[in-house]
């Protein structure tokens, strides 16, 4: 109930302000680049050498126990950490932990000192009925973000929007093909103030992608994240193809759009 009412509350700011708009992963559980982040704010003072020194003090690793079981450690939105939630690599945590005959936190501290803070996780959090609430508002927008080095990095680098398109838009039919589409190049261009991009007209960016969509479908897992989309055969950046007929060019002119028209892109931190 307070989550549909957050999101019908979306409507009357965006008209007033022209600046509400939501993002939504598709793909659920969230990859966090490193395991550590989960740790309170105040463990990570004065970098690795001083974190690792807090995780081995018995006195601080309990108070450390206590904000991230207990109380809510900000680096896991001040919620409560269920350990469960937490895959590292191909392993859950929980059951890692039990082989070693250690706590689930314990086991975390260990890892982390072990690896000198050198490891990511998977969380597994999220809705799916929040997930698909938020995709069918207007405001909405689709992004992915992503680790996309390591053993095991997050499938959504790989297949988060093909899974858009496959899952939510063609099999759920939660909307239109058209729709879908517009959340995922010209709202989005528009939202950061990116005005040659994101449709298709003359003397605009030549972004393409050339797919079928009654083909198109994610194929990457959490198992074996490192698998391109099927059904996707070209795609142009920037006027050059970087995909041809399914197989990648090695052509790179994609471009980081840190200024736009000039002007970097706008951040709001208030209501305007």
């Amino acid at each position: 109930m307070t989550f549909a009412v957050c999101v019908t509350d979306v409507a009357p700011i965006k008209a007033e302000t022209n600046l509400a708009s939501a993002t939504v992963e598709a793909i659920v559980p969230v990859v966090w680049p490193l395991l550590s982040v989960l740790l309170p704010g105040w463990v990570n003072e004065g970098g690795t050498d001083a974190i690792l020194e807090r995780l081995r003090s018995p006195e601080l690793r309990a108070r450390i126990r206590n904000d991230m079981e207990v109380v809510g450690s900000d680096g896991f939105h001040n919620v409560p950490l269920g350990w469960e939630m937490v895959r590292i690599g191909e392993v859950n945590l929980v059951d890692a932990a039990a082989q070693a005959n250690k706590s689930p936190f314990d086991y975390y501290c260990d890892v982390l000192i072990e690896t000198r803070l050198g490891v990511s996780c998977l969380v597994f959090i999220g809705n799916e009925e929040n997930v698909q609430t938020i995709l069918k508002h207007p405001a909405h927008m689709v992004g992915s973000d992503g680790i996309l080095v390591g053993a095991h990095p997050h499938p959504r680098g790989w297949g988060s929007h093909a899974r858009f398109l496959a899952h939510y838009t063609r099999e759920l039919r939660l909307l239109t093909l058209e729709e879908a589409i517009r959340k995922m190049t010209s709202a989005a261009a528009r939202r950061i103030g990116c005005m040659d991009r994101g449709v298709l007209r003359p003397g605009f960016a030549a972004d393409i992608v050339v797919f079928d969509d009654e083909k198109i479908q994610d194929m990457a897992t959490y198992e074996d994240p490192r698998h391109y989309p099927e059904g996707i055969y070209y795609v142009v950046v920037n006027g050059e193809l970087v995909v041809d007929n399914e197989k990648i060019t090695g052509q790179t002119p994609g471009r980081a759009l840190r200024e736009i028209y000039g002007r970097k892109p706008e951040r709001f931190t208030e209501l305007q």
